[in-house]
Parts: C-alpha cells; sequence; structure tokens
C-alpha cells in the first residue's frame, strides 16, 4: 500500500512539474514576443501655450529575426503610486487627454533589425485650458498579415514614449504631504524589530499643473546627530507628480542602528520656482523585540526569585521567632 501510495504521489509531481514547464515557455514566449519593439526617448516634455505646437520624434527599432508591422496610438494613461504609467483603453479621453492633439502616427514595417525614426507634431486648440496634458505614444508589433487599421487588444506599458505637456496660465499649484515614514520590505511603520531600509515619500498632486517636487530629508538619532540625508526626487529629469494624483517616493536610508529612537525631518518644495515649500517630521523606533523580550523574562524571572526569596526568608525568620518564644515557655 505504501509503495503504491509512494508511486501515486511521484506520478503525480511529474505531471505538476510537465504543467509548471509548458505554462512557463508559454508566458516566456509571449513576453519574448511583447518586447519586439525597442523605443527611444521614453518620455517627452514640454510647455507650451494655447494654440501652440511642438515637433518631436521617436525612434522605433526591431529587435526580432521577423519582419513586423508596427502599429502607433495616443493612449491615455493613469499613475501608480510609483510613478509608472498604467495605460487606459476605454474609449472616452480622460480631462488630460492628448488624444485628438497629436498628428503623424502611423502603421509602418520594420525588416530585422531595422528602425525608423518617427517625426510627430503636438498642436494645442487655442482655448485649452491651463495646466497639465498627457498620454503615451503607444507602439505594437502586429503580424505582418494583419490589415490595416486593426488595432491591437492592448499595448505594453514598456513599449510607450510617454508625452507630458504643461500649459502656462493661471495654473493651481497645491501640494500635500501624505505620509513620511521609515520602511523596510514589509512596508511602512513606526516600530521594527531590525534596521528600516527605506524612507517613503507619499505626497499629492492637488492642482491642474505637473509638480516635480524636491527638497532635503534628515534623519536624526535620539540625541539630534544626522545618521543620514539625502535629496528628494534627485533625478534628472526631476519626476512628476500628475493632476489629482499620489506618489510615493522611496529612497533608502542608511546608518540606522540596532536600538533607539530616530526622527525624520523633511523640507519640500515644489511649484513655479520652487516657491511653496511643505514642511515635516515623523518618528521611528528600532527596538530588536527578541533580545529584548530574552531580557525582560529574565529580569522578570530575578525579580520574581528575589521576592520569593525574601518570602522565604521571612516565613523563616517567624518560625524561628516563634520556635524560640516556645521554648522559653
Amino acid at each position: 500500500m505504501i509503495k503504491r501510495l509512494s508511486l501515486f504521489v511521484a506520478a503525480m509531481a511529474l505531471m505538476v512539474g510537465l504543467v509548471g514547464v509548458l505554462f512557463t515557455s508559454n508566458i516566456t514566449a509571449q513576453g519574448s514576443q511583447a518586447s519586439g519593439l525597442r523605443i527611444t526617448p521614453i518620455r517627452h516634455e514640454f510647455e507650451i501655450e494655447p494654440g501652440g505646437s511642438e515637433a518631436f520624434s521617436v525612434t522605433v527599432r526591431n529587435v526580432t529575426n521577423a519582419t513586423t508591422v508596427v502599429s502607433a496610438d495616443v493612449i491615455d494613461f493613469e499613475p501608480n503610486e510609483v510613478g509608472q504609467p498604467q495605460l487606459i483603453f476605454d474609449a472616452e479621453p480622460t480631462p488630460y487627454s492628448l488624444k485628438n492633439f497629436v498628428l503623424g502616427l502611423e502603421q509602418f514595417t520594420l525588416k530585422p533589425g531595422a528602425e525608423r525614426e518617427l517625426d510627430l507634431i503636438v498642436t494645442l486648440p487655442s482655448d485649452v485650458p491651463p495646466g497639465a496634458l498627457f498620454g503615451a505614444i503607444g507602439f505594437s508589433a502586429l503580424p505582418p498579415d494583419q490589415a490595416a487599421g486593426d488595432t491591437p487588444v492592448a499595448l505594453a506599458a514598456s513599449l510607450s514614449s510617454l508625452l507630458l505637456i504643461q500649459v502656462p496660465g493661471d495654473v493651481v499649484e497645491q501640494m500635500s504631504l501624505i505620509d513620511l515614514s521609515a520602511g523596510d520590505s514589509s512596508g511602512p511603520g513606526s516600530f521594527f524589530s531590525s534596521a528600516p531600509t527605506q524612507v517613503l515619500t507619499r505626497l499629492r498632486n492637488e492642482g491642474t499643473g505637473l509638480l516635480k517636487p524636491f527638497g532635503q530629508v534628515l534623519v536624526k538619532d535620539w540625541s539630534g546627530n544626522i545618521v543620514h540625508e539625502f535629496e528628494l526626487n534627485d533625478t534628472a529629469p526631476r519626476g512628476n507628480v500628475l493632476p489629482q494624483s499620489e506618489r510615493v517616493f522611496v529612497d533608502a536610508l542608511e546608518n540606522i542602528g540596532s536600538i533607539g529612537r530616530y526622527t525624520i525631518e523633511a523640507n519640500i518644495s515644489y511649484g513655479e520656482g520652487g516657491g511653496n515649500i511643505i514642511t515635516a517630521t515623523s518618528s521611528f523606533w528600532v527596538i530588536p523585540w527578541i533580545p529584548v523580550t530574552i531580557v525582560l523574562v529574565l529580569g522578570a524571572a530575578l525579580i520574581f526569585g528575589a521576592v520569593r526569596g525574601l518570602h522565604v526568608y521571612r516565613d523563616r525568620i517567624i518560625a524561628s521567632t516563634k520556635t524560640q518564644k516556645s521554648s522559653k515557655k
């Protein structure tokens, strides 16, 4: 019976393994097909007056060994919490859409290893309101026999070149700090059993334009000494927080000891000229729970033992006194 059960378990394990191999191979093949194009640059950012226009170009390269038909389109997107675009394939444009403003998009064919520079132009109407407009110039690889004009169901975000436009004028610049905290692989927190490795700064753009926050963040120990410091959003170019969205900036945290209380101090600027400033502080504790618990348990045991010993000693003294009084009688 045991031998039959063992053979059954081994057979099931082999079947699961084969299914896993086939599934993994299918995923790999799809991933290779989706990455058959390479585009540069991956981001354009302009300031365009109402009624104005701006020319730009995107280079598309076929990195596969097969002839590919490339389809291009403008796609709306919304950012996730770390600023990565999430493409929106709904029919209705968003309030920040560039779908009707980009000219020069077309379908074309690329031979293996070939590339093409696609010349595009964005033109804004004269009545466009001040603030931000944005979208993604999305590219997809189509089978050579697919009919012209057909649109694929989805485009990979990795094959998109972002287009960010700021329309000058009476732009509302308003940003709020949602959270400033330390964190590790399990997320943000206030108490850690070992030194946290990140500082997480969550900001919300409550205005109508593109905002690029920046500033200095200090981390101090319990005595006020600076143990770590960094510049927020210190990239070239700086990352944007898009209108009516939140973004978390994650920065490395170093030089934190094994125990103690620490304070994070942030001075964050944003807006035209960086004239708007957010000042905030937060604190966190590093408490190694296992060693501390052991010490507390041992301390409690010592205290209990000492108290118990005093009670025993007192009882012996009382008993000895009673014996002496009885013997005198």
